[in-house]
């Protein structure tokens, strides 16, 4: 079994890359982004590169070579207890709200959480949701400076993926 990486620029593929299913799926990350960074900042030195990705790419070494090189990330951040504690009243007033309306109800806010395994505490946008199918709470890590709700709609990696077309044949 093997895991791709796909690199996209909007709808462009800028690389693909095969790796063994049984290794870390961040793996070799930084160093294709580092590559890519480098790559384009050589042609365009002031432009804002953005690394947008799932939870499987949330790791404290991507997040600060992100920092140290000036690049922007958004990527998503699993759910464990932690992160769910600290967004609990956030989630509780969803709930709250919803069995007083009856309607959807989405919440935003950002807390400051560090995992553990994390060099330092990072910012994290808080999605508290709740319907008729319950809460679903969603996390992401960030150091754009956009507002929660932006930044959830627009850039976090599960609101665009239904944006991706297929890769078309280069043949």
């Amino acid at each position: 079994m093997f895991l791709p990486l796909y690199v996209f620029c909007g709808r462009h593929l800028l690389v693909s890359y095969l790796r063994r299913s049984n290794s870390d799926p961040a793996r070799h990350t930084w160093a294709i982004l580092s590559l890519l960074v480098k790559a384009l900042r050589r042609h365009w030195p002031n432009v804002e590169i953005i690394f947008r990705g799932d939870s499987g790419f949330c790791r404290w070494k991507i997040l600060r070579w992100c920092e140290r090189h000036d690049v922007r990330y958004i990527v998503g951040l699993a759910k464990n207890d932690r992160v769910k504690a600290q967004a609990a009243p956030w989630i509780d007033l969803a709930e709250s709200w919803y069995e007083l309306t009856g309607n959807k109800q989405r919440l935003f806010t950002s807390i400051h959480y560090g995992a553990r395994s994390w060099d330092k505490p990072r910012r994290v946008i808080v999605k508290a949701e709740h319907s008729r199918l319950g809460a679903n709470p969603r996390f992401v890590v960030t150091n754009l400076p956009q507002g929660d709700q932006y930044l959830e709609d627009k850039l976090h990696p599960s609101s665009i993926a239904n944006k991706i077309r297929p890769v078309r044949s280069l043949t």
